[in-house]
């Protein structure tokens, strides 16, 4: 193209990259090789351990709902109002 110096990228070598494309099309990804945080964490639990495999489900990890109660509610209390009140009712961390 005509006035652009940017170099054309392969769009198919990218998306062979794409953590978050289901290849075996059994509903779960195998998500992004990275340090969990935050609320953010919750994607981390539930990959796909081996998308190369439809047949290999995803395990949800031992103590699920407690980790899941625990990320929610300190993205809550990032909330100031509503840290507010859960250290008013003695509920803050």
């Amino acid at each position: 193209m005509r006035g652009t110096t940017t170099p054309p990228y392969d769009l198919d070598a990218i998306a062979l990259q794409d953590p978050y494309v289901d290849w075996d099309g059994d509903g779960w990804v195998p998500g992004p090789d990275v340090e969990p945080f935050d609320v953010g964490e919750i994607l981390f639990l539930l990959t796909d351990p081996d998308d190369t495999d439809p047949d290999v489900e995803a395990e949800l990890p031992d103590g699920i709902w407690e980790r899941l109660s625990d990320m929610l509610l300190g993205g809550i209390l990032r909330i100031p109002g509503l840290r507010a009140e859960a250290e008013r009712l003695g509920e803050g961390r």
